[in-house]
């Protein structure tokens, strides 16, 4: 899970080392606008070859070209529950109890 806050969402994955060596290494890319990593309906990233990377999510502001303004504290915590909400699904699905 990639949390993202702070400014200058659109050169994370040039200014943060890891998400720089993830790029290079074609596992995530920049959104097409510029506004930070490109994600999917789930906020999963999408990979070099655009297919969906279904260990590898996004919550906050990185996410925005997909999803809109998500700048303030209220989008950014209500975005980050619906990521945490759907991977405690996926873990249900995975263990039953």
């Amino acid at each position: 899970l990639i949390i993202t806050t702070g400014p200058a969402h659109g050169g994370l994955l040039h200014s943060d080392a890891l998400l720089h060596q993830l790029a290079s290494a074609g596992v995530v890319r920049a959104d097409p606008l510029g506004l930070g990593i490109q994600i999917n309906a789930r906020s999963q990233t999408l990979r070099a070859d655009g297919q969906a990377n279904p260990h590898l999510y996004v919550a906050g502001p990185a996410a925005r070209a997909y999803f809109g303004e998500l700048m303030g504290l209220p989008q950014v915590a209500e975005h980050a529950e619906n990521v945490a909400r759907q991977l405690l699904g996926s873990e249900a699905e995975r263990c039953p109890a």
